[in-house]
């Protein structure tokens, strides 16, 4: 099974997914929901990191999707990767192609 990362497009797809997510059970996200949602989260708050969540000084609602990234990946249903997708955080701070 191939990890799934997802790139948003732009500040305005990642504010749309990441809202979705949190109108909803999160729970119930299927996984490509879900890492939508998460990396979108990984895109819009480079400093937000899972293992750090109780530290957190950000927005409040996101924690119930860092909460629920841990639980996946203590279930063995997300990877390494998936769980830090610093691939989302690196491509918000791409310069633009000239």
């Amino acid at each position: 099974m191939s990890d799934i990362i997802y790139i948003p497009p732009s500040l305005l797809a990642a504010e749309k997914h990441l809202k979705a997510a949190l109108a909803s059970n999160v729970r119930k996200l299927s996984k490509p929901d879900f890492m939508k949602a998460y990396c979108s989260l990984a895109y819009l708050y480079p400093g937000f990191h899972p293992e750090g969540i109780d530290d957190w000084d950000g927005p409040t609602d996101i924690l119930k999707l860092g909460r629920e990234a841990l639980r996946r990946a203590e279930a063995g249903e997300l990877s390494d990767n998936e769980l830090f997708p610093y691939q989302a955080t690196k491509a918000r701070f791409k310069p633009a192609k000239a």
